[in-house]
């Protein structure tokens, strides 16, 4: 995930308190490799692989979870690039285009 947005990680961290994690759902899909997980999930997730439950659905199942749904998440980041994922060599070259194209936006001065 190259594409992570800070002030959407931010966000996540203010509204975690009071739960075990704070996963993004995206097109209905959980995104858990975004997540925010509280300490209380050491137990959890130890107690689950203690089980031979491997999955984190297993472990989501038993926690107090903040589901973000995607209109909450477009507010920081409203083209959903913290979730463009590089598991190919055709994604590594389209996120070598989106950063370069990024870096020569940021290169141009603001208009005035």
């Amino acid at each position: 995930m190259p594409f992570l947005q800070q002030n959407l990680l931010y966000y996540m961290l203010q509204i975690s308190s009071g739960f075990d994690a704070v996963i993004p759902c995206i097109c209905g899909l959980l995104e858990p490799l975004h997540a925010v997980y509280n300490k209380s999930c050491l137990e959890l997730i130890e107690d689950q692989l203690g089980r031979g439950r491997r999955k984190i659905s297993s472990m989501l199942m038993l926690a107090k979870v903040m589901y973000l749904e995607q209109e909450e998440i477009k507010r920081f980041d409203p083209e959903l690039m913290s979730f463009f994922n590089v598991n190919n060599t055709e994604d590594l070259s389209r996120a070598r285009e989106l950063a370069a194209a990024r870096i020569n936006h940021a290169d141009v001065p603001a208009a005035r």
